[in-house]
């Protein structure tokens, strides 16, 4: 398929060593990269000087703005930059060294199909998860719940619901015609709400079952009736139930999407209040993000 493709990092206080990994293997890859860091802590200007990384742009932003806004700001240098597609790193991926003609390969036949593609992506080993070294599944609403999805046997792409941003590959046009990320969630859901959105438009999503990449998604995992969480500390916890609720009741999704999330914010809130070290911290930060998600206050905590 071919394009211009930039690719946008995300960091925020990183581990210097795994994003350098990071680097060493998209470089090749893309035309150009810019790195947004949110973080106020480590210097990675300084970091990348000393390593002489003189084809990453810099972009800081001096303190956490959030990762959609983040991601928003390196979205629009791309664009600015005549970007065919953006390819969008949290700062703790580890891809493959042939991830994105894979995945252009993947997008040019998908659209040969006739379809409006808003992004294609890879499954995901949790690089924290040691002990659960199975690559996730893809998920899809199905009778208003998230359930996991496979391959028919007969393609490796799986049409999905969302994607998780880390990974995507996204053209330019789909931004053009979705919009960009919503800003007012700050953290957590960002990359499901984009997704939904654009499948209500009309667009599809794609995930690419014969791809695979390592990322860091949680700091430890809980495991209930055979279900999966991945678990944060307390203030990303005020997030995951302050946006659930707020997608419920405050934005255009249809029914079934807002069902679905509300079951999911369910289960977590029952998994870390009962499962996590001190319980009654997370209980009551969840509390908050329940209430302040129901009276509409979004944006940094």
């Amino acid at each position: 398929m071919g394009g211009k493709v930039i690719c946008v990092i995300v960091t925020y206080n990183p581990d210097l060593n795994v994003l350098g990994q990071l680097l060493d293997r998209t470089t090749p890859q893309v035309h150009s990269i810019v790195l947004v860091d949110n973080g106020d802590g480590i210097n990675v200007g300084q970091w990348l000087s000393l390593r002489n990384s003189t084809d990453v742009t810099l972009l800081p932003l001096g303190e956490n703005r959030g990762i959609a806004q983040a991601q928003n700001v390196g979205i629009h240098w791309a664009r600015e930059r005549g970007a065919d597609q953006v390819l969008i790193f949290d700062h703790d991926s580890e891809p493959p060294i042939d991830l994105v003609p894979r995945l252009q390969d993947a997008l040019a036949t998908l659209e040969r199909r006739g379809e409006k593609i808003a992004a294609v992506g890879p499954r995901y080993i949790n690089s924290k998860w040691r002990r659960y070294i199975t690559p996730s599944p893809f998920a899809k609403f199905r009778y208003g719940f998230i359930s996991q999805c496979f391959p028919d046997g007969n393609s490796p792409y799986v049409p999905v619901d969302f994607l998780i941003a880390s990974g995507s590959l996204i053209p330019i046009k789909a931004f053009d015609a979705i919009g960009t990320m919503s800003e007012e969630l700050f953290i957590d859901y960002v990359d499901i709400e984009w997704g939904l959105r654009a499948r209500q438009a009309g667009w599809s999503l794609y995930g690419i079952w014969d791809i695979v990449m390592e990322h860091s998604l949680g700091d430890d995992v809980v495991v209930v009736f055979g279900h999966i969480f991945p678990v944060h500390g307390h203030i990303r916890h005020y997030y995951v139930m302050r946006n659930a609720v707020w997608l419920c009741r405050g934005s255009k999704l249809i029914r079934k999407w807002k069902i679905g999330i509300a079951y999911n914010a369910f289960r977590r809130f029952i998994a870390y209040s009962l499962l996590m070290p001190q319980p009654i911290k997370h209980f009551r930060f969840m509390c908050l993000g329940l209430w302040d998600g129901a009276r509409g206050k979004m944006g940094k905590l």
